[in-house]
């Protein structure tokens, strides 16, 4: 019996990965709204660092899986987060 002898020539990986990028740019949002304050004022918009932070991590699971990072509208959610949370 003869085996045929065709090389196995492996292409680039594909991946068909979540990566819940919707679910960042959610949390991104709602983190932003969190401030810490002193006497009901707003000093620090602790919420906003944190969710920078988790838009930092979206983009990079995006640039490993290849998908288009959605960095700034996370930072854009982010600042409109932050801007609700001053005044509530």
């Amino acid at each position: 019996m003869a085996v045929s002898a065709t090389p196995f020539a492996p292409g680039p990986p594909t991946y068909a990965a979540n990566t819940h990028t919707v679910g960042f740019l959610i949390l991104c949002f709602l983190l932003s709204f969190l401030w810490f304050r002193i006497n009901g004022v707003g000093v620090f918009p602790l919420g906003f660092v944190g969710g920078l932070v988790v838009a930092w991590w979206s983009q990079d699971i995006d640039r490993a899986f290849g998908k288009p990072s959605q960095f700034t509208l996370a930072v854009v959610l982010g600042l409109v987060g932050m801007f609700i949370g001053f005044f509530l």
